[in-house]
């Protein structure tokens, strides 16, 4: 095992974590929904609506090589009742009102997939 290092929470506790010997660390730029095309895989962190959609609070465009990361639609802790889809981008919709973007990810694993609505 790698060194430890030292990590917070969100609470501000801190942690300590121990490194495999050969860690992937990947690291976060900014973007812009400009930035998201059809066929990229995102992790978006939202809120359910009263309709039944997701707005965005968060999103994360993954490089090529963590496709497949985590893929699917679960709570989260951000916030209460928060959400995290990790999915492909099925489709992109500009309006006057901002963008949805319809994420398309694995149900089961037999391949069945579901397609889930989030507006930016």
């Amino acid at each position: 095992m790698a060194p430890l290092c030292g990590e917070g929470t969100r609470d501000g506790a801190k942690l300590k974590v121990a490194l495999a010997d050969n860690p992937q660390i990947a690291g976060v730029v900014k973007a812009s929904l400009s930035d998201i095309k059809q066929g990229s895989f995102l992790g978006v962190m939202a809120m359910p609506r009263a309709d039944g959609s997701q707005s965005a609070l968060e999103v994360h465009i993954f490089p090529e090589a963590m496709r497949g990361t985590g893929e699917g639609h679960y709570p989260w802790d951000l916030r209460p009742q928060s959400t995290m889809t990790n999915a492909n981008v099925e489709q992109v919709v500009t309006a006057v009102d901002g963008q949805t973007l319809t994420l398309k990810y694995a149900l089961t694993r037999s391949g069945a997939r579901k397609a889930s609505e989030m507006s930016c």
